[in-house]
């Protein structure tokens, strides 16, 4: 029995968490839609060797402003005012003993740029880590997902 639940709950673990995005996705045939913007996309990027345990979606805000939901399979996209703001990802553990998992980064976005961050689940705690990422790094992995609001 003991091992039929640990089954269950690695085949549970193994799905992909749900990915939306609540705010509109800017166009995406131009670099920005107003000089006075700064283009934020998030992608989900797992450490090597990380597990179907760290598979859950990941909550996106840029500071209380819900823009969605990410999993590794999607990206999210928005435009904001230029400027520093934080970004907030929340990540539901699978051990309910942690609940939810709150990370911050210091996201500094000058209008004018598109700015690409890699959100990820640290291995060691659970806890969601943004890392900001080279232009051409970012855009070769936003390439390879798929907007988070066609799921």
């Amino acid at each position: 029995m003991k091992h039929l639940i640990c089954l269950l709950l690695l085949l549970l673990a193994s799905c992909k968490g749900p990915a939306r995005q609540n705010v509109p996705l800017p166009a995406q045939d131009v670099l920005l839609t107003s000089p006075d913007l700064a283009r934020i996309y998030c992608v989900r990027e797992e450490e090597v060797g990380s597990t179907g345990l760290r598979t859950a979606g990941i909550e996106v805000r840029d500071n209380e402003m819900l823009i969605g939901e990410l999993n590794s399979g999607t990206f999210l996209c928005w435009e904001r005012k230029g400027g520093r703001t934080l970004g907030r990802a929340f990540y539901k553990a699978l051990d309910p003993a942690l609940g939810n998992l709150d990370g911050i980064g210091d996201l500094d976005c000058p209008a004018g740029s598109v700015y690409f961050y890699n959100v990820t689940v640290r291995r060691v705690d659970g806890k969601p880590v943004f890392t900001a990422l080279k232009t051409e790094e970012g855009r070769a992995l936003v390439a390879k997902r798929k907007w988070a609001g066609q799921d």
